[in-house]
């Protein structure tokens, strides 16, 4: 389920640098279906990834990457703080990774990356754990 949902939103980011509504909307669904049946726990952690966010959204993170990102954290429950660093430190760190790859293969710096193979495989990574 989580590769179906994943991929075509990693394409879209990968060819447009966009992630289209849909498939925001569509993972909101899920959250809210899971939420209806589950409820929302550790509200701390929810209000500290807003605000963190937040403050990623200043220094000029894409709308659709940190909706995705809200979404998979409230959908997650993480039950501390200190799980949602260490997501969002996944995250980041496969993104330089996959930054530091890209400048291997084309020779120069791109100003805008495709944050969504990041956040998935970050997902993958840290559910799979």
């Amino acid at each position: 389920m989580f590769l179906i949902f994943g991929l075509p939103v990693i394409i879209a980011d990968c060819v447009t640098h966009k992630i289209p509504n849909i498939y925001t909307l569509l993972l909101a669904y899920i959250t809210s279906i899971h939420i209806l049946f589950v409820g929302v726990n550790h509200l701390h952690v929810i209000s500290t990834a807003i605000a963190f966010l937040g403050l990623l959204n200043m220094f000029g993170l894409g709308m659709g990457d940190l909706k995705i990102i809200l979404l998979l954290v409230i959908f997650s429950e993480f039950s501390t703080i200190h799980d949602l660093l260490i997501f969002l430190c996944a995250i980041f760190s496969i993104a330089f990774m996959q930054f530091l790859v890209i400048r291997a293969f084309t020779g120069h710096w791109k100003s805008n990356l495709a944050l969504a193979p990041s956040i998935f495989f970050a997902s993958a990574l840290y559910l799979g754990a």
